[in-house]
């Protein structure tokens, strides 16, 4: 198993980022993925917590300008994050993960109250452990939370999850002309006013010397999961992504099918949740172009992946190369496609040469930055 460089993560999601293109409510799909995205991070032995905000449900902060008294907004905005804890708790036990949910606001029979030196066990007993509430006090949002339960709980790292890239000098959802941060300092976030995350959460994080990495929770990369389906001599659930199984007359993924977990790195085990679907699953396995070859105990089918050979290596390598190149390939035409759209407009007189020139400075530099990702 390879040496991780931040052994334990603090994963922050907003309450919005659960609630897809509703932008209110919770999405089970968004949800799946997420826990999807924190199994694979479980399967390379990191230490998971995550805290999750209730701006999808509630927005104490909105309502506080409409009237409403701004603490009792706020304590409703952490009930909000109670429930989407729940939520999450439940997409992630359903994805084969222990899960524990812990409330700042005492909450027996519901969730577990907050208890640092708890949390830090149960990290370390491989938990995801899933903070919320908040701090459990009003004008704190669930940024400095995540700041706050980071640096308590030893994270080496803290993830922030946004609609976004990265860091920008303004929102580029609105701001097309919006500047893009490779790096940035915490002095500098703050003295510019960004919004990535309040100045308290910034201030604790500089002072604690917690690193912070944002990234787009809605980016499933195509080039991700084409690497994740190369196969390689350590065992990877994402393998199976493509493998149907035929489900009482619909074909159906396996993982919609069975939990799927990996036993000792080289294993991956499937227990199916209906058991007279043993044989269709070993079927579809061998019908597969993975070359894999399934076996059966009691009702757990057991698929070990082979040994790595130096020419099944080098076959690997030149797969992963063939998927980058297919990325470049597809980034070129779509900056082809909108380099043609700039011109046509510009021949239609719907802009000017000078906006034409802009446009396409723009278009070369977001190739740019996604040839760079696909290299990386």
């Amino acid at each position: 198993m390879s040496k991780l460089e931040h052994k334990r993560i603090l994963l922050k999601f907003s309450g919005e980022s659960v609630a897809g293109n509703e932008k209110q409510g919770i999405d089970p799909k968004i949800l799946d993925g997420m826990a999807s995205s924190v199994k694979s991070c479980k399967e390379l032995d990191a230490e998971i917590g995550i805290v999750i905000g209730g701006g999808n449900l509630f927005r104490g902060e909105k309502l506080n300008k409409a009237g409403m008294d701004r603490v009792a907004g706020d304590h409703m905005g952490m009930l909000a994050t109670v429930m989407n804890g729940i939520a999450l708790r439940d997409s992630l036990e359903r994805a084969g993960i222990k899960t524990r949910v812990m409330s700042a606001i005492s909450m027996s029979g519901i969730v577990e109250h907050y208890d640092r030196r708890l949390a830090i066990q149960l990290l370390s007993d491989g938990y995801v452990v899933i903070f919320t509430a908040g701090t459990g006090n009003p004008f704190f949002t669930t940024d400095t939370a995540g700041c706050l339960r980071a640096i308590e709980t030893q994270a080496d790292l803290m993830l922030k999850a946004t609609r976004v890239d990265g860091v920008y000098d303004s929102d580029p959802e609105i701001n097309k002309d919006a500047k893009f941060f490779d790096a940035l300092s915490f002095d500098d976030a703050i003295s510019k006013n960004l919004k990535v995350m309040d100045a308290t959460a910034l201030t604790l994080a500089r002072d604690h010397g917690l690193p912070i990495n944002v990234f787009n929770v809605n980016n499933h990369s195509a080039l991700k999961d084409a690497f994740n389906k190369i196969r390689t001599g350590r065992a990877n659930p994402a393998i199976l992504d493509d493998v149907n199984v035929d489900y009482y007359g619909n074909m159906t993924p396996i993982n919609q099918t069975s939990n799927i977990s990996i036993e000792e790195g080289r294993s991956i085990v499937i227990s199916p949740w209906d058991k007279n679907l043993i044989p269709e699953i070993e079927k579809a396995i061998l019908n597969s172009d993975l070359g894999l070859n399934p076996s059966t105990s009691g009702d757990l089918i057991r698929v070990t992946m082979p040994a790595l050979t130096e020419e099944t290596r080098q076959d690997y390598i030149k797969q992963a190369r063939a998927e980058a190149e297919n990325s470049r390939v597809s980034i070129r035409n779509i900056r082809r496609d909108a380099n043609q759209a700039a011109k046509e407009k510009q021949q239609s007189s719907e802009i000017s040469e000078d906006e034409l020139r802009r446009i396409e400075d723009l278009i070369q530099k977001e190739t740019d930055k996604f040839i760079s990702i696909v290299d990386s």
